[in-house]
């Protein structure tokens, strides 16, 4: 299977780009051979901590982790709240608001939140009865929660992918992430993104 589309500033670290010690070298060696392509794997809850029935992750080419990301946010319930922040901190959420209408709130960052490494976010629905999230984690692949298999595994269909168990996903391994602007000047920052998400969804 073809290697996985990913941004164009998010890649698989080079030798020279990480400590040269014997375990980290090891391990670009191991990111370069890993099954790093489009698919999914499944895992199931077993407890009873949290109101979900599975978890998934996701591997899809980037020109379409946009319009994955949107078919699974509307399986969700019809309120729901955005998940969003810099990787390295803790995540901003918005209030609770129709699907419809947060989906064309961000719609306008499509490019920034499918490709800025720096940026994670998600949708989410939690009561006491039921979990459902979609998450893009900083390596551009999506992690969901759900409970509706069914539905999910129709998703996954339209999109052509398929479940793999022994999938691999790029932070898994050493990676390197650059600036989205060093590829796209007129992208906006990924500061500006929160900034602009935190004014637009109060």
């Amino acid at each position: 299977m073809k290697k996985l589309e990913l941004p164009v500033n998010i890649r698989l670290a080079r030798n020279d780009e990480v400590p040269n010690e014997a375990n980290v070298q090891e391990h670009i060696l191991e990111g370069q051979d890993a099954n790093i392509v489009e698919g999914y794997r499944i895992s199931y809850n077993t407890t009873a901590d949290l109101p979900f029935t599975f978890f998934s992750e996701i591997n899809v080419d980037n020109h379409n982790l946009w319009n994955l990301f949107q078919s699974l946010v509307l399986s969700l319930p019809k309120q729901v709240c955005l998940i969003y922040g810099h990787s390295d901190s803790e995540p901003n959420y918005s209030a609770y608001r129709d699907k419809h209408s947060l989906l064309e709130k961000i719609q306008q960052y499509s490019k920034e939140l499918s490709m800025d490494g720096f940026l994670e976010f998600g949708v989410l629905y939690h009561d006491e009865m039921l979990l459902n999230e979609v998450f893009v984690k900083k390596g551009k692949y999506i992690q969901y929660w759900g409970t509706n298999m069914e539905s999910f595994v129709s998703i996954m269909r339209d999109y052509s992918l398929h479940h793999i168990e022994n999938l691999n996903f790029i932070d898994e391994f050493p990676v390197t992430t650059e600036s989205l602007s060093l590829y796209y000047p007129e992208i906006l920052r990924t500061e500006d993104i929160i900034d602009n998400l935190q004014r637009d969804l109060r």
